[in-house]
């Protein structure tokens, strides 16, 4: 029952699929290979418990990892110790709750990181001594960051958990109001400037209002693929998009139209610009 390889449907030269990625396993259903689409494979190594023990990325850079007793990480290194990092790992404090992970890089510097009962980083000690905070609520949002130098940005939550203020550490705000699917009806920036934006019933932006009161208008096609953009002087580029929403031409306001050819991926091939040159 595990996967085996992936394809794209009737993107291949000859109208057949295209195989994207295909995927091997060792005896136990270890994922041991990995072979995209050009294939160049990428290796894992395990040890007799089931943990990757080295990966061999597509280009043969080899990297490796060991473990302690409890299944942790303790050691890792790419090549010619690349990359190379120890961890040490201590019991929560009595006081905070806290667990700590110490982190000792290929040059011997220490960082140290505190995280809470919900494996949440709230405390970081760079190897300068320097120390950064955050603050989260209950249910694990943002609610304030302070960094090495003392300085805190806030977040303030609606009931939904929209944020609707941002101060900084300088103590300007920027604030936002949602409408009642969620989506962003008002921005309003530290000098009192306010955007305003509105939504078709799909939730695509349809409108949006600069504090000058100046309006762009998008409209778009049954697959919601963009059709239109109309700027605040009344000049509308036009777009034509394939089914999966990427677009083909691109018009501009004077008429002029670059085109774009697209492979089974949705990567451009082929870009006709408006005098017809060709990339």
């Amino acid at each position: 029952g595990r996967v085996t390889a992936l394809h794209l449907a009737g993107a291949a030269p000859d109208g057949g699929d295209q195989q994207l990625i295909r995927y091997a396993y060792d005896t136990h259903g270890n994922l041991t290979e990995v072979v995209n689409s050009t294939g160049t494979p990428l290796h894992f190594g395990y040890d007799e418990r089931g943990r990757i023990t080295s990966w061999t990325d597509t280009n043969g850079s080899h990297y490796a990892y060991a473990y302690d007793d409890e299944d942790r990480c303790v050691w890792q290194s790419g090549e010619a110790g690349h990359m190379q990092a120890h961890f040490a790992f201590e019991p929560p404090d009595p006081d905070t709750a806290r667990r700590a992970t110490v982190v000792t890089n290929s040059l011997g510097h220490v960082t140290r990181y505190e995280v809470n009962p919900s494996w949440q980083i709230e405390r970081v000690v760079d190897p300068l001594g320097a120390v950064t905070h955050t603050e989260r609520d209950p249910y694990h949002r943002l609610l304030s960051h302070t960094d090495a130098l003392g300085r805190t940005t806030r977040w303030e939550r609606d009931a939904r958990g929209h944020v609707v203020r941002l101060t900084r550490p300088d103590g300007t705000q920027t604030s936002a109001t949602y409408d009642a699917e969620g989506q962003v009806e008002t921005v309003t920036a530290p000098d009192g400037g306010c955007w305003r934006f509105t939504y078709d019933e799909r939730g695509n932006r349809t409108q949006e209002t600069d504090p000058a009161g100046g309006t762009t208008r998008c409209t778009y096609a049954a697959n919601g693929g963009l059709m239109s953009v109309t700027d605040a002087l009344g000049a509308t580029t036009r777009v034509r998009c394939d089914r999966a929403g990427l677009p083909l031409e691109i018009t501009d306001p004077l008429g002029a139209t670059t085109a774009y050819r697209r492979d089974g991926f949705g990567n451009p091939v082929t870009v006709v610009d408006p005098l017809g040159g060709t990339t």
